[in-house]
């Protein structure tokens, strides 16, 4: 059995877009439930962490941390994953999909992951090295950007021509 060439990138592109979407789903997931942990007992110790974590930094209470765990490793993670599949056209995109040559959505899968690196980075500069998640979390932010720029799958969320060049008026 002969297998195409075309074919082969097209399962390589799945299985590579399947792995981004679960470790987005999985990021999403677990950062909805932390985020909200720490939303429902801002001032106790959610997720056994005592409020003395904090200390040395700009923040007296898990509410804020809470907030920005539900909304930038909760919400966008998940909302990068069914942006990778979906594939929406928005008008609005068009100058970002002009800059990168790729649709929008793979700009925002490139984004939860970096997000997820950063998070880690700036967590670990305010607090240390706490738990061997930190290390899993940041791997997963690394093996989302780095798939996002595999060639199988930069060339599957590559514009056409057309939609990229900006055409002169007149």
């Amino acid at each position: 059995m002969r297998v195409q060439p075309r074919s082969g990138r097209r399962v390589g592109r799945n299985l590579s877009l399947a792995g981004v979407t679960v470790i987005l789903l999985l990021e999403g997931v677990g950062g909805l439930l932390g985020g909200v942990q720490m939303l429902g007992d801002p001032f106790g110790s959610p997720m056994g962490m005592s409020i003395e974590m904090l200390a040395g930094t700009p923040f007296g209470s898990y509410l804020i941390p809470g907030l920005l765990l539900t909304l930038v490793l909760g919400v966008y993670p998940l909302l990068a994953a069914l942006l990778l599949w979906w594939r929406p056209a928005w008008r609005a995109m068009a100058p970002l999909e002009r800059l990168t040559g790729c649709h929008w959505s793979w700009c925002v899968a490139v984004t939860a992951g970096l997000a997820m690196i950063v998070w880690i980075g700036v967590q670990v500069a305010m607090l240390g090295p706490v738990h061997f998640l930190q290390a899993v979390v940041a791997g997963m932010g690394l093996v989302v950007v780095a798939v996002a720029f595999t060639p199988v799958v930069r060339r599957s969320y590559q514009r056409a021509p057309e939609l990229v060049v900006r055409r002169k008026q007149g």
